[in-house]
């Protein structure tokens, strides 16, 4: 058929169309089928689970956060008081007014184990875990077949939370979850768990020849967890309700509850392009941690680590020793610091694939804040509030502790990179910063009061002398160096620099100054007197310039404080 009319209504000109679209659609879907069938090229969740599975690589699903949850007496008991394990918490409703789950957010938590208040004492720690356990929950019948597959109903289940019981007569009787059933017999009551794309956990038991199948008739029942995300990273003093009655005696009495620290360690569902990278990683560690390398690369796949380092060695606050010990440093996925529990669980976590005689320990990461001054000068045309508003968030975003890649281990935060940042921010036509430098971040080294581990930082609640914090000042002569504080009296200290050398005495609640004029600080006197001989350290950079970080630091957001003003009208768009 000869074409004559171009015209995009004739029926020649409709049907060449339809038929170019049919071929388009048919080339799209072969080359999704091709795509979908190789690692880097597969972009949905199920063809990533699935290919993933043939190096036994499972998604991580929603991950809990955890936190210490401190219980407070009204006045002492005459006994001790026991607060079970699973003692449901939960976080006040989003919604003013209103109590019920139907209309409110409320963020549950359960405790992670029993906690016992001696007689007389006013409080107690133990963690607390973001989740609500349900329990005996009918997930299905047996029919006597050969690898049978039931879902749970609920969802999300936490990870590693799922119990199953069977009963096949005599009453539930649990049967044991393993990774694999090839080397079970026909007689032993196991059974697999997957979770697939839609983040549905399934059970699936095994075929009389690997793994027993449950008796025809037989109830299966699951006791699991429901919860997770980052969601579940909520502030400090937020979780502060109690579900139920503490009983002693018998007899329901006043508690409160609050978590002095964040919530850490919550992730949503782990991301396709997560799981392509950490999927491939795990051969090079082969489920064993031999190397330094080892460790990072199995801890950063463990649910709620962010970033971890590993050192060999024990951290004595001024050095590393002992070749048995490995020193893991932890950020919690949603940034801040790891909760008892997930220590715990890391520590736990590493005894199956350490070598013998290894010992692991998990400690905190040793922040450093990083302050930035200095004025922001906007585009008149522009408002100068929302711009003040989209720099400090992308600020923020810089400085994140679980997901920006400018944050590290050892990372050094760069000038030209918080420059490019905000000048990086519509609305902003130039960036003149008086101040990017260490915001001196002290570590005791020995300190009158009760810090618990060494390089933690003095405070008002220790008791012995503590920084104003409102009164650190880095000079024009700052250079980077590390400061020793060290007690002459109970009154008295001397500060002497790696580089600067001794800077003079100094007297609690008397500002101080160097003798050079690089900083300058505030120590207050606190109700637990100090001794001669007590130090504290902490370090310094220059005013403007980079920060380097080294062992085992990890840079993150100081003091902001940025001065905003109107410069002249932003460029013209040509109008095409």
């Amino acid at each position: 058929m000869d074409l004559t009319d171009f015209n995009p209504s004739d029926f020649g000109i409709v049907l060449l169309e339809l038929m170019a679209y049919m071929g388009d659609v048919v080339h799209f879907y072969i080359d999704r089928m091709a795509g979908e069938s190789f690692l880097p090229t597969a972009i949905t969740r199920k063809s990533v689970v699935n290919l993933l599975k043939l190096i036994d690589y499972e998604l991580r699903g929603p991950v809990a956060s955890s936190a210490d949850a401190k219980f407070t007496l009204a006045e002492p008991l005459a006994g001790d008081l026991v607060i079970p394990a699973l003692t449901l918490l939960k976080t006040l409703c989003d919604r003013a007014g209103s109590q019920q789950d139907d209309f409110c957010n409320s963020i549950y938590f359960e405790t992670a184990s029993q906690l016992t208040i001696p007689a007389g004492a006013l409080e107690g720690t133990v963690g607390a875990i973001q989740g609500k356990t349900s329990t005996g929950v009918v997930v299905g019948t047996s029919d006597g077949l050969a690898n049978q597959r039931f879902s749970i109903p609920e969802t999300p289940v936490i990870q590693g939370s799922l119990h199953v019981y069977v009963d096949e007569g005599a009453g539930a009787e649990e049967w044991e979850i393993v990774d694999t059933m090839i080397e079970n017999q026909s007689c032993d009551k196991v059974c697999m768990t997957f979770q697939d794309d839609q983040f549905l956990t399934y059970i699936i038991f095994g075929d009389n020849g690997q793994g027993k199948i449950p008796d025809p008739g037989s109830e299966i029942t699951g006791t699991y967890r429901i919860g997770g995300g980052a969601i579940g990273n909520v502030g400090a003093n937020t979780i502060t309700l109690i579900e139920g009655d503490i009983l002693f005696s018998g007899a329901p009495i006043t508690v409160s509850v609050t978590n002095p620290d964040s919530a850490s360690g919550g992730e949503d569902a782990q991301s396709i392009d997560s799981a392509k990278l950490e999927g491939p990683r795990t051969l090079r560690a082969l489920y064993r941690a031999v190397t330094i390398e080892d460790y990072e690369s199995l801890g950063e796949a463990f649910p709620g680590v962010a970033k971890i380092k590993a050192v060999a060695g024990h951290f004595s606050g001024t050095n590393y020793s002992s070749c048995c010990q490995v020193s893991l440093y932890v950020v919690p996925a949603g940034g801040g610091l790891p909760s008892a529990v997930l220590k715990q669980d890391l520590v736990e976590y590493f005894d199956e694939r350490k070598t013998a005689c290894t010992c692991v320990e998990v400690f905190d990461p040793l922040y450093q804040p990083i302050d930035v001054k200095g004025t922001i000068v906007t585009f008149s045309n522009f408002n100068v509030d929302d711009v003040r508003d989209s720099v400090l968030a992308r600020i923020n975003a810089y400085f994140d502790e679980s997901d920006s890649p400018y944050t590290g281990f050892d990372k050094g935060a760069y000038l030209s990179d918080i420059i490019s940042v905000i000048d990086g921010t519509d609305g902003v036509d130039h960036v003149d910063l008086s101040d990017f430098t260490r915001h001196p971040f002290p570590r005791f080294q020995q300190w009158a009061g009760d810090y618990g581990n060494v390089g933690a930082t003095p405070d008002p609640e220790s008791g012995g002398a503590y920084f104003d914090d409102d009164e650190w000042e880095i000079g024009e002569n700052s250079v980077g160096e590390e400061w020793a504080l060290t007690m002459t009296s109970p009154t008295t200290f001397v500060v002497t620099g790696t580089v600067s050398g001794a800077q003079g005495t100094g007297v609690l609640d008397t500002a101080f100054s160097s003798t050079n004029g690089n900083m300058s600080l505030l120590l207050v006197t606190g109700t637990n007197p100090n001794e001669a001989g007590d130090v504290v350290k902490f370090k310094t950079s220059p005013k403007l310039a980079n920060v380097n970080t080294s062992g085992g630091e990890f840079f993150t957001e100081g003091t902001v404080d940025l001065i905003f003003s109107i410069g002249g009208p932003g460029p013209r768009v040509r109008c095409v």
